[in-house]
């Protein structure tokens, strides 16, 4: 088949993005969740396309799909039209210099939870024009192709065009519960964790870059239970079921949390991530102030014990 490509075989933009959603992900599913879309609607789009261009673009392969040498071809054009687009997107964002609209905010689901909504009815009635749509996960979103507009992360950021704003160094501590406590006992040192049956949390390997934590349950002799989200790893202390690791600001937000006071060492440096070419956006601007304000007038409830 002859593939002709021009502003007619393309169609709209909402194909060439999902072109390029399905290139980046490797199958219709995932790239369906990232449109936020049906798998059936990316499939019609992709079909649809390879119906106008002549050719085919992704052949099956296992459970994703894989491009084809057309496909391939398509990628770095329909990339510059990718940014191109985003760049007039961003001009006109930049050019409405009132701090109003939506801003998306990304962080850890303990960040969010915890730290951010808190403070949201302060932010509504500084900026009360303005939106926050918080978007709670462990996974790095794209701010230069706008799936966030602000990110909370630790550690340094993968992308050169995004700017790091240092907050401040989070160490976390071990805590139990106060029923747990009365049941159990405190561990009084570290060598005393060991006695005592722990809870893990898969979000703690990830961000364990000295791997302090993973050393720690490579040894412990008895790791009561592993999980992958943070509500459940809260149910766990909450049932009483062993000691865990935090930072303060979950635990101080929890009741009946007690802190031994044990300083393991297990420390990430919290930073504040905008795009090279969206910081300058006032309602960007607003929302990275007030949240850089809040984390130098909360220091010891964010960072310290």
């Amino acid at each position: 088949m002859h593939m002709s490509i021009g502003p007619q075989a393309l169609g709209d933009w909402d194909d060439v993005r999902v072109f390029l959603a399905v290139i980046r992900a490797g199958s219709y599913s995932r790239a369906a969740q990232r449109l936020g879309t049906r798998q059936s609607t990316v499939s019609r789009r992709i079909h649809a396309l390879e119906h106008r261009l002549g050719t085919k673009l992704f052949d099956h392969r296992g459970h994703g799909m894989r491009a084809t040498p057309a496909a391939e071809t398509m990628v770095p054009h329909v990339e510059r039209m990718e940014a191109e687009a985003l760049a007039l997107e961003r001009g006109l964002v930049d050019a409405d210099a009132a701090p109003r609209g939506v801003v998306r905010v990304t962080a850890s689901e303990g960040l969010i939870s915890c730290w951010l909504i808190p403070a949201v009815p302060a932010f509504n009635a500084v900026y009360p024009s303005i939106m926050l749509d918080t978007l709670a996960t462990s996974r790095y979103l794209d701010l230069g192709s706008r799936e966030a507009d602000v990110a909370l992360r630790f550690g340094e950021p993968r992308d050169p065009r995004l700017i790091a704003r240092n907050l401040g160094t989070v160490n976390y501590r071990f805590y139990c519960t106060a029923a747990y406590a009365e049941t159990n006992g405190v561990p009084r040192s570290l060598d005393e964790v060991y006695a005592h049956p722990v809870i893990d949390l898969h979000h703690f390997h990830a961000g364990d870059e000295l791997g302090i934590w993973r050393s720690f349950i490579a040894n412990h002799p008895c790791v009561q239970l592993r999980v992958t989200a943070l509500s459940s790893y809260l149910q766990a202390l909450d049932a009483g079921m062993g000691v865990g690791l935090l930072p303060p600001y979950i635990a101080k937000a929890r009741p009946g949390m007690i802190d031994p006071g044990l300083d393991f060492g297990y420390r990430l440096n919290l930073k504040l991530l905008t795009h090279e070419e969206t910081r300058h956006a006032a309602r960007i601007q607003a929302v990275c102030d007030f949240i850089r304000e809040r984390a130098q007038a909360e220091r010891d409830f964010l960072f310290e014990s």
